[in-house]
């Protein structure tokens, strides 16, 4: 645990010492802190992909964390923390936050038992990690052999198997309790990230303080009933729900642009899924952009969304491309090919949102296209919609459906549902307070 402890100290670091997105006025210090870990896990994943690809690798890239811990440590310490603007007053908390400092403890103490290991992490990213430990960074040339084009994936983007190995080499030992434990920390990520959503621009109410409660018992009954420790998902959820709240922010600028960037490269690090979500969040901010006829500054604002994920994207591809790192074949079919296919794939899909490990919850989904008829909400929903019409257009188009939408629909859900949840609660608070009379009326009355 204490490398796991060490690396986060190194993500949040290089996330606070690097410059990276410009200060908001409308980003809170939960949202900062959210985006300072997504900024620190990218820097790490490039610099340990750039050595990877050079062949340079062992042990010693361990060591880069104790520059990192010291400098960033004592600039902080300086600074005093004063830019994140953190609650100094316990006032500030509430029952919403106890509920999920429970929810994230009941999660993090299944997870370190492995009781809810993800069967992924056994053959695909715990193995990736272990490799990584073993080797001291990324080993194509073990991705690259024959036998590991099947099961292993030797394609897909390598974020978590890099969370997974790093913190190994600094505790010395490839502890599973302590490599599955990303999950938990994912898992704070993401309830961070909401709690900023649910506070912007919004008074802590009573309703606020359920949304969040909410979400974080959900997002741990189905952690843990559908075991979800130790797999890429948490990051895709956690990535959804940042970008939902940069679509939900009442600004625009450079900030934003950045900040959108780096949410669409950690997407894309993250997992094959995250690359067409990436795509879509520039999309819809770009979208977001043009349709409030705001002057776009095409070089800035293209290179501040488009380029981070472009240099995870690029050094992947180099990756791919030097290595031969592919998987098995593939075959695809036509989404027209016949009725009868529609008709079994829609009755898998609903069978997929009645699973007992949902418990309906999953069916907030279909909240979306109301969602989109409210403006506020419209480029947030927008964003799912596309997401979730890429989802079954693969689904659409693969030979043998059914068994791919038992394995992986409800883990799917996953990455959407915590997104829909906030916003459906951030929808019934705005429309409770447009129905409540102004302070004039209930003085006549």
């Amino acid at each position: 645990m204490i490398g796991l402890m060490l690396t986060a100290v190194v993500i949040w670091g290089l996330g606070f010492l690097l410059p990276g997105t410009p200060p908001s006025p409308t980003r809170t210090w939960e949202q900062r802190v959210a985006l300072m870990f997504f900024e620190g896990s990218l820097m790490l994943y490039i610099a340990v992909l750039l050595l990877s690809l050079l062949q340079l690798q062992g042990e010693w890239i361990a060591w880069l964390a104790a520059p990192v811990i010291l400098v960033s440590m004592v600039k902080f310490w300086g600074r005093r923390g004063a830019s994140l603007r953190m609650p100094s007053k316990l006032e500030d908390c509430s029952w919403g936050d106890g509920v999920a400092l429970l929810a994230l403890l009941v999660y993090s103490t299944c997870t370190f038992l492995l009781w809810n290991v993800h069967p992924d992490f056994i053959y695909h990213w715990g193995l990736k990690g272990w490799k990584f430990y073993a080797a001291g960074g990324i080993d194509f040339n073990f991705l690259s052999r024959p036998w590991n084009s099947g099961h292993l994936h030797p394609e897909y983007p390598n974020l978590l198997a890099t969370l997974f190995g790093f913190s190994a080499l600094l505790d010395g030992q490839f502890s599973l309790p302590a490599v599955v434990s990303w999950s938990s920390m994912i898992f704070l990520v993401t309830l961070i990230s909401a709690r900023g959503i649910i506070r912007q621009g919004y008074e802590w109410t009573w309703l606020s303080k359920v949304a969040l409660a909410f979400i974080s018992l959900c997002c741990c009954m189905f952690g843990v009933g559908y075991l979800q420790a130790g797999g890429a998902d948490w990051l895709m959820a956690c990535a959804v729900v940042a970008g939902v709240g940069a679509l939900l922010r009442r600004e625009a600028g450079p900030a934003l642009d950045r900040e959108v960037g780096v949410i669409a490269a950690f997407a894309a690090a993250s997992k094959m899924e995250g690359m067409p979500l990436g795509l879509a969040l520039i999309g819809v901010h770009l979208w977001r952009r043009l349709s409030s006829f705001e002057m776009l500054r095409a070089k800035s604002t293209l290179a501040a969304t488009l380029g981070p994920m472009a240099v995870v994207l690029g050094l992947q591809q180099l990756a791919i491309r030097y290595f031969g790192l592919v998987s098995g074949p593939r075959t695809f079919v036509s989404p027209f090919e016949g009725l009868d296919r529609w008709v079994v794939i829609g009755t898998e899909l609903m069978a997929s949102f009645r699973i007992t490990t949902w418990h309906g919850m999953a069916f907030c989904l279909f909240l979306v296209p109301g969602l989109l008829l409210m403006k506020r909400f419209r480029f947030a929903s927008a964003l799912l919609g596309v997401q979730l019409a890429f989802y079954i257009f693969i689904y659409l188009t693969s030979p043998d459906p059914e068994p791919m939408i038992r394995n992986s629909a409800p883990r799917l859900w996953f990455h959407l549902a915590p997104a829909a949840w906030l916003m459906t609660f951030l929808a019934i608070d705005q429309l409770a307070r447009q129905t409540q009379p102004s302070s004039t009326e209930d003085l006549k009355s």
